[in-house]
């Protein structure tokens, strides 16, 4: 990449005018890992876009031309090649404005699975303002996405695995939401959790006492980590007699931790408890110990010189 039009950071005075990127060498016709159609995304999001190849350029225009007043971020991926196959190394960002200073606001953060509790690679990442424009991002391998340079403002954030390529989040799709305040020229870290849509309930698959007092319940199906368990009601019920009360009901995750407090706090108390044995076996050695020097000077009095 030699040089972009407009520059980086500048402003496109004509709406109808190309966005434009030149490579100092010429570039191929088909793209590694993609289209050349695939390659160019635009934050906030516009109409169908129109990709054209020069003899080492590439030419973007939106159907109806850009809008006036906004910041736009166009993400070129490193899908282009030239002659030689040699591919872009690394996604190239060009953020321009058709009216205003960009202000560098930046909202970023991880996609990650509610389920494994990883990253979750690839996501489309969509962030809606007050204006209702639609910025995108795509999630790294690992998870991480990031939105530069928008204006401030209340943004719902929705992350979805794309599957069917439409940039619309689907019902049957992996998916998750958070909501996110920025203040003009802020940083913000926001992770967002998903999930894949589950219409069915869970069921109770086995009941297993682990002590006189504590029984596992498993399900077959996750539960939602953020849902507050006191929503669960769960009774007990036992034949010819009074079932007892439940007395509290913990996620796998509490219950570990309940667990490895008490071992700790018996451990505690046994420590205390060794301690004071040591320190009163050796209160009983100083004692017997004094009572025989006592004895012994005792004698040595009585004997004489």
């Amino acid at each position: 990449m030699v040089a972009t039009f407009p520059e980086p950071f500048g402003t496109l005075d004509d709406l109808d005018a190309s966005v434009r990127f030149d490579f100092d060498e010429r570039i191929s016709e088909r793209a590694g890992g993609g289209s050349l159609d695939d390659a160019i995304q635009i934050s906030p999001r516009v109409g169908e876009l129109s990709v054209r190849k020069g003899r080492s350029s590439l030419e973007v225009r939106p159907e109806g031309g850009f809008r006036s007043g906004i910041v736009y971020r166009i993400t070129l991926q490193p899908v282009v090649t030239d002659l030689f196959g040699n591919q872009l190394a690394d996604p190239f960002e060009l953020v321009f404005s058709t009216g205003g200073e960009p202000s560098p606001t930046t909202l970023a953060g991880e996609v990650w699975d509610r389920i494994t509790g990883r990253g979750f690679a690839e996501a489309s990442v969509q962030a809606v303002g007050p204006d209702s424009l639609v910025h995108v991002a795509s999630a790294s391998r690992e998870g991480i996405y990031a939105f530069r340079y928008l204006p401030g403002g209340t943004f719902r954030v929705s992350a979805f695995e794309d599957q069917d390529r439409d940039g619309q989040v689907d019902s049957a799709e992996v998916q998750g939401v958070a909501v996110a305040t920025l203040g003009l020229g802020d940083t913000l870290l926001l992770d967002v959790a998903v999930l894949a849509p589950d219409t069915l309930p869970a069921v109770l698959v086995s009941a297993d006492a682990l002590d006189s007092v504590t029984v596992a319940l498993e399900l077959d199906d996750y539960l939602d980590p953020e849902a507050p368990l006191e929503v669960l009601e769960v009774e007990l019920e036992l034949e010819g007699a009074a079932a007892p009360a439940v007395a509290r009901v913990l996620s796998e995750a509490d219950y570990t931790a309940f667990v490895e407090a008490v071992v700790d706090s018996l451990a505690r108390v046994d420590s205390i408890a060794r301690a004071e044995a040591e320190a009163l076996a050796a209160a009983r050695e100083d004692s017997v110990r004094a009572e025989a020097d006592s004895a012994a000077a005792a004698a040595r009095a009585a004997g004489g010189p």
